[in-house]
């Protein structure tokens, strides 16, 4: 996430990220979240426990409803003649 805060042992700090789910995106899906790896995909600090350092959280994700447009009550005039100007609109 791109911040990292020396933590000492017991204490603990907040963060948060948003990001953007891509809208032709749906189903379910887990958000991870792991502490103490390197880049290179290694452990950074040496702990007493190792095996508490992944937390994950489900998400359901669905495609949002798309907008129904419609025409409808066009007013125009039932008839009219070739290179002569007219309104059409709604009420």
């Amino acid at each position: 996430m791109g911040e990292c805060k020396l933590v000492k042992s017991g204490e603990s700090y907040v963060t948060s990220l948003t990001v953007r789910i891509p809208r032709s995106l749906q189903g379910s899906f887990y958000f991870l979240v792991q502490t103490d790896r390197n880049s290179d995909g290694g452990q950074e600090v040496n702990e007493e426990n190792e095996n508490n350092n992944i937390s994950t959280r489900p998400l359901t994700v669905s495609v949002p409803p798309v907008p129904d447009l419609r025409a409808s009550n066009v007013q125009a005039p039932i008839e009219a003649f070739g290179g002569q100007s007219m309104l059409v609109g709604g009420p």
